[in-house]
């Protein structure tokens, strides 16, 4: 399963301080073995530069993205990329280090 809007906001910590993740509402159910999609879903702050792009991406490896933004956020308490709007955030996530 790929989750598809992993964000500070649907991570939960149980009373053994175990990270929980929540919220499945736009998540990608893999079939046939391919974790391949076309379509967004999610947050934009959170979305790999491949999804920025507008080509077809692999779901796993955008879910590491958001969790290395979602960490980056809770230690600096900001986000990596930020924008006034949407084309130049994708602009920033696909361009800058």
């Amino acid at each position: 399963m790929i989750h598809r809007d992993i964000k500070p906001e649907n991570m939960l910590i149980d009373e053994f301080d175990r990270v929980k993740i929540s919220d499945f509402g736009v998540s990608h159910i893999i079939e046939d073995g391919s974790d391949e999609i076309q379509t967004t879903a999610g947050s934009n702050y959170y979305f790999a530069p491949e999804i920025c792009g507008g080509s077809a991406y692999k779901g796993k490896k955008s879910d590491i993205w958001a969790l290395g933004v979602t960490l980056y956020q809770m230690v600096y308490r900001r986000y990596p990329y930020k924008a006034s709007n949407i084309p130049q955030l994708y602009a920033k996530i696909l361009n800058e280090e």
